[in-house]
């Protein structure tokens, strides 16, 4: 039988001491056969011509330059697009593989079932080696599993898609640019029928550097109240629903002395859903997966607001870098 084959996919933009190690990590996989695409977007010219000498040292690195930064779900569009694997891997530039077989652990997951779409790495702080705050999208109660469990997302510092299941969903929304680009995508994927796992086993340790990234004060809070509403409108086209994920968000925005760039993000998205037409939401079949896996699982309306609302954001630590 022949192996899997996998293509990883490393977004770049300067950093390059960073983007080295994710590399290396990359590099040191122990896994038959993989092709790493490292999609630079931007970044200087000295740190572009060391990643050419990084790909013409290893065959099995290819470099695609871009000359600005295109934006995450366009970044990997481009890269998933230029391999043909079976199975893709993504990893921030800011992140490592925690051991040598957790790329293969990941293929062979998804080789094994079919009917996966996506599987969810776990995340941890490179430097305390503690849960990785900025990077958790998932229940709570989902924090001390040791076993993997059926989850309605994955988080872009680490994760592996079936080519198949990518294709079959449309790949990436570019209109999103960042934030919630998984989500959207983790939708369509159900909708398609597959279902997504988080598999803590499967490590990768995040740096959550500061170099060349969107933090909160800087345009992050915009990005993610927009397309958080976005997100949840195209998909369960539930007017009151919608009002209350744009209204979370102009609370967490307004506690954390963000309100601006809340109220900015929830008056572009409404112009971006009235521009773009009616969408198809999720069909019951896909709601009653999100309500089993996901909503259920969060507890009440209060429960929400005091953990996910009224909380701190993310500090520099702990906030996913791109």
């Amino acid at each position: 039988m022949m192996s899997p084959t996998v293509d990883v996919v490393l977004l770049s933009w300067n950093r390059f001491e960073d983007t080295l190690a994710a590399v290396n990590s990359v590099l040191t996989q122990q896994i038959d056969s993989l092709t790493l695409w490292v999609v630079d977007q931007g970044s200087s010219p000295e740190q572009v011509a060391a990643l050419g000498r990084i790909s013409a040292d290893h065959p099995e690195v290819n470099l695609i330059e871009l000359p600005c930064n295109v934006g995450v779900p366009a970044g990997r569009n481009i890269g998933i697009d230029s391999g043909t694997a079976e199975f893709v891997v993504c990893l921030d530039n800011d992140a490592v593989f925690d051991t040598a077989n957790a790329l293969s652990s990941a293929v062979d997951r998804l080789a094994s079932d079919p009917g996966l779409g996506a599987v969810a790495f776990r995340a941890l702080n490179y430097s305390t080696r503690e849960l990785d705050l900025g990077s958790w999208a998932y229940p709570r109660v989902h924090m001390q599993a040791s076993t993997p469990v059926p989850v309605t997302r994955f988080v872009g510092v680490g994760h592996a898609l079936r080519r198949a299941a990518f294709i079959d969903a449309g790949g990436y929304d570019e209109e999103l640019f960042f934030c919630e680009e998984e989500l959207d995508l983790s939708y369509r994927m159900i909708e398609c029928g597959y279902r997504i796992l988080y598999d803590p086993a499967i490590v990768v340790l995040h740096k959550g550097s500061a170099e060349e990234r969107i933090d909160w004060d800087r345009g992050r809070v915009y990005h993610q109240a927009r397309n958080a509403v976005v997100v949840q409108h195209r998909h369960h086209r539930r007017l009151a629903t919608t009002a209350l994920v744009a209204s979370g968000w102009l609370l967490r925005a307004l506690y954390n002395r963000q309100g601006r760039q809340a109220m900015h993000g929830v008056r572009d998205a409404i112009r971006l859903l009235s521009n773009e037409g009616k969408t198809s939401s999720l069909s019951t079949d896909a709601r009653r997966y999100v309500w089993e896996h996901d909503t259920r699982l969060r507890g009440s309306l209060l429960n929400r607001l005091r953990h996910d609302v009224l909380t701190a954001l993310p500090t520099r630590d702990e906030s996913p870098a791109r």
